[in-house]
């Protein structure tokens, strides 16, 4: 009877610990599709995000033993889901509680908390919360050696930190610290790309007189044909590339003055708009209304009252719009549309003239 009983026990917790792998493996295989496709610069598709909604909900169902690398996997998963959701205040909830239960399990990963942390700071961008987002990141430094990828991304996350708060004196000096490193030419070239992306928007600043480069930047001359021929990721795009490069460039020409150029980009533009508005779910939103925007700048007859008068418009709708954490890493807005608009603004009363 006793041997019975053991036996017993020893099956319920082979099965426990079974059920607990199998769910282990459906949790990695899950993680990994959802970071491979980020990676490659995809947005996810709707049946891996319903996957990743229905996880957490059948995790509680089943029951699991305790386990650190599950517990992590459950928590980051679910936070990916509600920020694809623009649930950013929810997924942050999570994130924080995750971050303070991962320090009761033995030997988390240093991987882990930078996870999180990164997370967590994007929410807080997004919820306009720079203290806090500049907290996460400055804490996620604690768990990354200098050089490591990790480090670069976070890098990255203190680039886009600095160009939503406005603070552009601190964009040079992250850009140069990142791409001077002797590991930097070891990242993904999509990953390079998007540094050579902001650089161009450091540069369009420079020309703006918003900030000063040094005089070595201030000696070489800056081809924005040249720099779109580099960027080989955004140029594979047909229709006018992405939403970035497009805003770029017109804000570029309109820097410049060369309307010629610009209103040769309506039709791109157009184009690039329609392909937004067909959407159904109502997903990039704020991609939709900045192109329509940039599009009513390309007209013949676009001048500066007019331009004003829509600029109050669009704020009004940006407002109403959420950040879009569920459109590709290369569609994700660099600059803040609405400071786009107070960029486009600006130019206007620099040049002081009309578009013919």
């Amino acid at each position: 009877l006793e041997k019975a009983k053991m036996f017993k026990k020893y099956d319920q917790e082979f099965k426990e610990a079974l059920r607990t792998y199998n769910i282990l493996l459906e949790a990695e295989s899950l993680y990994s599709r959802l970071t491979a496709q980020s990676a490659v610069q995809k947005t996810p598709d709707e049946l891996l995000l319903i996957e990743a909604r229905d996880f957490d909900t059948y995790v509680s169902k089943v029951g699991f033993q305790p386990s650190v690398r599950l517990y992590f996997l459950k928590s980051i998963i679910s936070a990916f889901y509600l920020m694809s959701v623009f649930e950013y205040k929810k997924a942050l909830s999570r994130i924080e509680e995750s971050i303070c239960q991962l320090k009761t399990f033995t030997n988390p990963t240093k991987g882990m908390f930078v996870s999180l942390l990164s997370n967590a700071a994007m929410c807080n961008i997004y919820l306009k919360k720079f203290e806090a987002a500049d907290k996460n990141l400055l804490e996620a430094f604690e768990y990354t050696e200098e050089g490591s990828f990790n480090w670069m991304q976070i890098k990255g996350g203190q680039i886009a930190f600095s160009f939503y708060q406005g603070s552009y004196e601190k964009l040079l000096p992250l850009y140069e610290e990142v791409v001077a490193h002797r590991n930097f030419k070891k990242l993904p070239r999509p990953i390079t790309q998007i540094w050579d992306l902001n650089f161009a928007w450091i540069r369009l600043l420079h020309e703006m007189k918003l900030i000063t480069l040094p005089e070595k930047y201030r000696k070489e001359s800056f081809s924005l044909k040249i720099f779109l021929g580099k960027v080989k990721l955004f140029s594979k795009d047909k229709e006018g590339m992405n939403v970035n490069i497009l805003v770029l460039r017109v804000l570029w020409l309109l820097m410049v003055e060369d309307y010629d150029a610009l209103i040769a980009l309506e039709d791109n533009i157009k184009r690039y708009r329609h392909r937004y508005s067909l959407r159904k779910d109502n997903t990039h939103r704020r991609a939709y209304l900045i192109l329509r925007y940039l599009e009513g700048i390309t007209k013949r007859d676009y001048i500066d009252y007019k331009c004003i008068q829509t600029s109050k418009t669009i704020r009004k709708e940006f407002k109403k719009s959420p950040f879009e954490i569920k459109s590709a890493n290369y569609e994700i807005e660099i600059l803040p549309f609405e400071v786009v608009v107070d960029i486009v603004e600006e130019i206007m009363k620099i040049n002081k003239r009309r578009l013919r």
